[in-house]
Parts: C-alpha cells; sequence; structure tokens
C-alpha cells in the first residue's frame, strides 16, 4: 500500500501581481502606531496640508508651518513598502524606457481628445456661437483633461517609467501638437467653408500656442506630483494635478468666450 501524495497547494504568492511581491499589499496606510518615539523625519519629507518641509522634526511634531500633524510618514529603515518597491522598478528600469513612454502619452493624450472633441463637442456643422456653453465650459474641460490622461495614469501607477521632470513636459507639449494639427485639418478642410488665408494663418499659429501653453500649465501640476512622488518615495497624490488642470480649463474657457464674443460682434472676420 502506499503512501498518498501530499496535496500541496498551490503557491499563492507567485499569483500576485508583481507590485505587491515580497511586499506589502497597502503602500499608503498612514503611521499611526505607537513604537517610533524619538524618531525623527531623516528626509525631504512635505506636509500633506501646506507642502513644508519636515525634514528634522520628530515623528509626533505637527508642521511647524501650519500646525498639521501628519499621520503619513517615511516608513522605518529596511521595511518594505512603497519606497523599496519604486527603487527597485527605477534600478530595473532602462533610461530609454522614458522616451517610449513620452512618445506613448502624446499620441495616447492627442488622440483621445480629438476624437472626443470631434464626436462629443464638435458635431457636423456645429459653430461655437450657437452652442456658447458647449463651447467655453465641456469643450476646455474635455480637452485639457484628456490630453494630460494618460501621463497621469502612469504616474499613479507606474511613476518610474518617467525619467526626468522635462520628459513630463515634453509630452505634454507632444499631446497639443498632435491635437491641434488633427483639429486645424479637421477644421479646415472639412469645417470651414472656404476659409481666408488669415483665418488659416490664425489656426497654425495663435491656436497652436493656446493648446501647447494651456497644456503645458497642466503639465506643471503633473510634473509637480511626480517629483514628490519620486524624490520622497511615497504614493502619488493626483488630486494635486487639479489645481493646474483647473487653471488651464480657465485659459482655455476665457479664450473661446472672447473668441465667441468677437464672432457675435464682427462675424466677417471669420468668414
Amino acid at each position: 500500500m502506499t503512501e498518498s501524495q501530499p496535496n500541496n497547494p498551490p503557491n499563492r504568492k507567485n499569483r500576485l501581481p508583481k507590485k505587491y511581491n515580497n511586499t506589502q499589499s497597502v503602500f499608503d496606510e498612514p503611521d499611526i502606531l505607537p513604537g517610533r518615539v524619538g524618531e525623527v523625519v531623516d528626509r525631504d519629507w512635505s506636509c500633506d496640508q501646506c507642502g513644508a518641509n519636515l525634514r528634522g522634526l520628530p515623528l509626533e511634531t505637527p508642521c511647524r508651518e501650519c500646525g498639521f500633524r501628519n499621520w503619513y510618514r517615511p516608513p522605518p529603515p529596511g521595511t518594505e513598502s512603497y519606497e523599496s518597491w519604486l527603487t527597485q522598478c527605477q534600478q530595473k528600469t532602462h533610461q530609454t524606457t522614458g522616451l517610449v513612454t513620452v512618445v506613448s502619452c502624446a499620441v495616447i493624450g492627442g488622440m483621445f481628445a480629438i476624437i472626443t472633441a470631434m464626436v462629443g463637442t464638435s458635431p457636423p456643422g456645429f459653430i461655437a456661437t450657437d452652442a456658447p456653453l458647449l463651447a467655453i465650459f465641456f469643450g476646455p474641460l474635455i480637452e485639457e483633461s484628456l490630453k494630460v490622461a494618460a501621463m497621469a495614469y502612469v504616474i499613479e501607477v507606474k511613476p518610474y517609467l518617467f525619467k526626468r521632470r522635462s520628459q513630463i513636459f515634453a509630452s505634454a507639449a507632444g499631446a497639443a501638437v498632435i491635437f491641434t494639427a488633427l483639429e486645424n485639418v479637421a477644421y479646415i478642410f472639412f469645417l470651414m467653408r472656404n476659409p481666408s488665408e488669415e483665418l488659416i494663418l490664425y489656426r497654425w499659429t495663435v491656436c497652436f500656442a493656446l493648446h501647447i501653453g494651456c497644456t503645458l500649465i497642466a503639465a506643471t501640476g503633473l510634473a509637480n506630483v511626480w517629483q514628490r512622488a519620486t524624490t520622497e518615495y511615497r504614493q502619488p497624490r493626483i488630486a494635486d494635478l487639479f489645481p493646474s488642470l483647473v487653471t488651464a480649463i480657465i485659459i482655455h474657457g476665457v479664450y473661446n468666450a472672447g473668441i465667441i464674443g468677437l464672432q457675435r460682434t464682427y462675424p466677417w472676420l471669420f468668414k
């Protein structure tokens, strides 16, 4: 009679995503438990309330600038954390990955924005003066958000794919160029009827500057989120993007409102 073979269950650890192998499954839990009395913040670590640097302060001490008590603190040395995961990923990622990420995010952002703008906010025969709310609010909201959406996803999930802060701005400018070029082609050759040379020149100069400038403003917030995550080795806070994104949307909307006002006041300028 032979002995039955032990029923070895499959190794559950091997089935986990690579991000969580040999690490905690949750990286951003607040460090609120006792046991670190007397330790100080030993690195650059910004306050969650005001952004002041907490380096040198005891862990239980409120921020010296605003008095906010930060529960998110650097992990103890040698522990598995978001810092150890990000460091390993940065070391394993080749420098050329940053260039591939720049091009990919630029193409995806530009294409998503133009497809959504053309299908959702610029139907055939659309004239901005016929639907000012659509052109002033919803158009800029969709366009500026989607141009940086791919970059925001990468920075939140895999920030190590970008290698330098300048790559984020390069990707944003690329998305804006792709979007504006395709939008100009659509307007000049399909939506406008015999546009004048002045109007064509205007679209290839002023409109280019508008879109690139607004997208770079939004990218400033993303670059700050990425820099905070990769220098302090802490979970990215995409919500910090919103002030710069809202600024870009407002500038774009004010521009559209001004153009609509000119169209209604001096319609012959746009023929």
